[in-house]
């Protein structure tokens, strides 16, 4: 847990936008997420390119190597949108 609870500081302040990590209470045994919120898909662009050139978070990231699902297939992305 302090490993996931580092890597949303880390991306907190790689993005600028507040992180929450999750462990799953139901659903898959052991299942977490991590969690920002957008304002609109231009904010998601710039906090993935962000995210994704942050040597520190990446190193972050390999640390818990292990910790968390190994197979892409067993996870997912879900980007919601409000429709007005």
């Amino acid at each position: 847990m302090e490993v996931a609870v580092a890597i949303a500081q880390r991306a907190e302040q790689v993005t600028g936008l507040a992180a929450v990590f999750i462990a799953d209470s139901t659903g898959h045994y052991g299942g977490v997420r991590w969690l920002i919120a957008y304002p609109n898909i231009a904010a998601v662009e710039g906090a993935q390119q962000a995210i994704n050139t942050d040597q520190a978070l990446v190193d972050r990231l390999e640390s818990a190597a292990g910790l968390y699902a190994d197979h892409p297939g067993t996870t997912n992305q879900a980007i919601y949108r409000q429709v007005r």
